[in-house]
């Protein structure tokens, strides 16, 4: 795949909706998975991320059902690793964050300055967002906030919900007054591409 997002983007929509993991910022889930049996976890059944994992407690915080604090106490306990404080469970947890890539950056960028609506949609939780966010006032000073690389950011954590949910992409277009035939989607999830052109939007399948 060509790992280029500006080849990629689609021509004539009004509004284009990026995905944040493997899009605009590298992740890799199988370090968090290495990290936490490293603090003693038993291999969980399924990827880390998985909403079965752990009893859900991975999910339930990337939708905001639970906080930061609730989380890390949820961590503990799930995948028992009982003395392990909360500065190791947080860095397990962060330790999936590789950083951005500026090519795709700048291309966000482009596609903004050419007059187009750009929106963030992300399956993303409060530990991540902080950190990316923190990463991206020190690696592009020049471009101001994270937040403001966008027209508007839809974190999981913040909606309610996560992608695949139907209702991402219908709450994403209602709020920016945009019709499904007019935007484009950018994922590096089949499923949340597949949904998403169900919705009608066209989508691109993109990673990193």
């Amino acid at each position: 795949m060509d790992k280029s997002l500006s080849r990629h983007i689609l021509p004539g929509k009004r509004l284009h909706i990026f995905d944040l993991g493997n899009v605009l910022y590298k992740v890799d889930a199988r370090l968090t998975m290495d990290a936490f049996e490293k603090l003693g976890m038993h291999r969980l059944d399924g990827p880390v991320s998985n909403s079965h994992a752990a009893g859900g407690v991975f999910s339930l915080y990337s939708d905001g059902k639970v906080t930061t604090a609730d989380f890390i106490a949820g961590v503990r306990k799930a995948c028992r690793i009982p003395d392990a404080d909360d500065g190791q469970i947080v860095k397990a947890w962060n330790s999936m964050l590789l950083g951005f890539c500026r090519e795709s950056i700048l291309a966000v960028r482009k596609v903004r300055k050419q007059g187009a609506l750009v929106a963030l949609l992300s399956n993303c939780n409060e530990l991540h967002a902080m950190a990316c966010r923190s990463e991206f006032r020190e690696l592009y000073p020049d471009l101001g906030s994270f937040d403001q690389l966008f027209d508007h950011v839809f974190f999981s954590q913040e909606i309610g919900m996560s992608k695949p949910d139907p209702g991402t992409w219908q709450m994403v277009l209602a709020d920016m007054g945009v019709s499904p035939a007019d935007a484009a989607f950018y994922d590096d999830s089949e499923i949340n591409v597949a949904e998403a052109r169900r919705q009608g939007v066209e989508s691109v399948l993109f990673c990193l």
